[in-house]
């Protein structure tokens, strides 16, 4: 146990050494290694949920926000791995620190895959990306502060040195994910769709998942209230409001697509030995 904890603090959690600190081993071993964990297995489930979502944008719309917050996380992702190798040389064996630092790499690599493959279906950052960006970078500004304190700006300089690139480029990103994607590519995409769709409407579901509700276009339920209703009462007080002030509906509340959600719920409903509508209406709206 003393090698899988080679700090002579012990788990802490609260250093006994240095005043309102943590220990090394509680850090690593409990929180970043903690929230490395529920961000891999929020990631698993998000990307099996995507599974089943059509796409808003194909990747050839995907604008300069999106390469720049994939440039950065990169730059994580290879900081990572500098502090990764820079530990184990450190400590060749199992411990907690060589385990947190590859929790670390996997939890990076796992951000930027979800990111890649969520860029379709959002016309927003993900919530969950910009959590983990930003708890990555408090997480790792208490690693910076310890290792400050315990004089390894000197000794460790690799691993100080990936540790504030990381820093940076997790600020930058939770920054950058909590921007919204550009309307203009909404509109092309529209403009293309009208180009190329054919007589029959009821063959494509594109027309209506092209451009997203300001509901979709936000990224938390504050900043849709107040996205969505600003604008109605700037134009009220200027004029009355009349149908094309109307707001878009998001995509589940299409009255064709939760048509076909519903008769797709019935007739699941049907193969039971009780159907009930409610159920159906729950499999339908539940998730608005």
């Amino acid at each position: 146990m003393e090698n899988f904890c080679p700090s002579s603090e012990g788990w802490g959690p609260l250093s006994s050494e240095r005043p309102i600190n943590f220990t090394t081993c509680f850090l690593h071993g409990a929180l970043i290694s903690g929230l490395n964990a529920i961000f891999v297995i929020a990631v698993a489930i998000n990307l099996h949920k995507l599974q089943k979502k059509k796409h808003l944008l194909p990747m050839q719309y995907a604008d300069r926000l999106f390469w720049f917050k994939l440039t950065t996380s990169f730059i994580v992702l290879f900081a990572s791995i500098s502090e990764l190798v820079a530990m184990i040389n450190l400590y060749s064996y199992v411990s907690v620190y060589t385990i947190s630092s590859v929790s670390q790499l996997v939890a990076v690599a796992a951000a930027v895959y979800y990111q890649f493959k969520e860029q379709p279906h959002r016309s927003t950052a993900s919530t969950l990306l910009m959590l983990y960006w930003l708890g990555f970078a408090l997480l790792s500004m208490l690693r910076l502060r310890i290792a400050t304190t315990l004089n390894y700006v000197e000794s460790h300089s690799t691993l100080v040195i990936s540790n504030l690139i990381s820093i940076l480029a997790a600020l930058v990103t939770t920054v950058l994910e909590s921007q919204s994607l550009q309307d203009s590519l909404h509109d092309n995409y529209d403009s293309d769709l009208e180009e190329n769709n054919t007589s029959n409407a009821l063959n494509s579901e594109n027309s209506y998942n092209a451009h997203p509700s300001c509901e979709e276009h936000a990224n938390n339920s504050l900043q849709s209230k107040f996205k969505c209703t600003t604008p109605l009462f700037a134009k009220r007080s200027n004029r009355a409001l009349d149908l094309e002030d109307a707001l878009r509906l998001a995509q589940q509340c299409n009255s064709r697509i939760a048509s076909t959600k519903l008769q797709q719920g019935w007739q699941t409903e049907l193969t039971s030995e009780e159907p009930a509508l409610l159920c159906a209406n729950v499999r339908t709206y539940g998730s608005i």
